[in-house]
């Protein structure tokens, strides 16, 4: 929900979804759903024109993925990181 909200421009709203599935998976203990969640978080902070946080947790959510050994969602920060650098390209749909 977080990332439709997010594609459809609805900011406030995405971002609440984002924080609670962050919620859920922290209490499922699923590391790879609260990836994907500071992915999106990310993109709205830079899309609120907070640069310097984007890019950090962007930078925190491909540790955690590199942690872990997940490759596709390592994949995923690193695109992100990449669109940061060149200055488009954001917000991104992931499947």
């Amino acid at each position: 929900m977080g990332t439709t909200y997010k594609m459809m421009g609805d900011r406030q709203h995405s971002a609440k979804k984002f924080k609670e599935a962050s919620s859920l998976f922290r209490q499922t203990r699923d590391p790879r759903g609260e990836i994907y969640c500071m992915l999106g978080l990310g993109e709205l902070q830079y899309l609120k024109d907070n640069k310097k946080n984007a890019k950090q947790t962007f930078l925190r959510s491909l540790q955690v993925a590199e942690s872990y050994g997940f490759k596709v969602e390592k994949g995923y920060a690193k695109k992100l990181l990449r669109a940061y650098d060149s200055g488009k390209g954001l917000p991104l749909n992931f499947p």
